[in-house]
């Protein structure tokens, strides 16, 4: 039975979706996520941003770091985002909010 399952359904030739169409997807639904977030944290202003949202402080920082490298991929290369991002960071870091 598992030989034809496999054979079957799960022969890389015959995806029915396709790998890169999921990447696609994937990808475009990332990038949505990440420049809406910018724009929030942007607006507010990155301490309020720090302050409002219930995450551990690890959390922020992984948040706010995968920010960075997204923003400073070479694909996008915003810089200034990343810069933006980095300084609120570093702020974080030196004086954790207390939740």
């Amino acid at each position: 039975m598992n030989d034809f399952f496999n054979e079957e359904f799960l022969s890389a030739d015959e995806d029915p979706i396709g790998n890169d169409f999921l990447r696609e997807v994937y990808e475009a639904e990332l990038e949505q996520s990440m420049r809406w977030s910018y724009s929030r944290i942007e607006k507010m202003g990155i301490d309020k941003w720090f302050q409002i949202f219930p995450f551990s402080q690890k959390k922020k920082e992984r948040i706010v770091e995968n920010m960075m490298l997204w923003f400073a991929h070479e694909d996008r290369e915003e810089y200034e985002k990343s810069a933006y991002l980095k300084s609120g960071l570093d702020k974080l870091k030196q004086s954790p909010v207390q939740m």
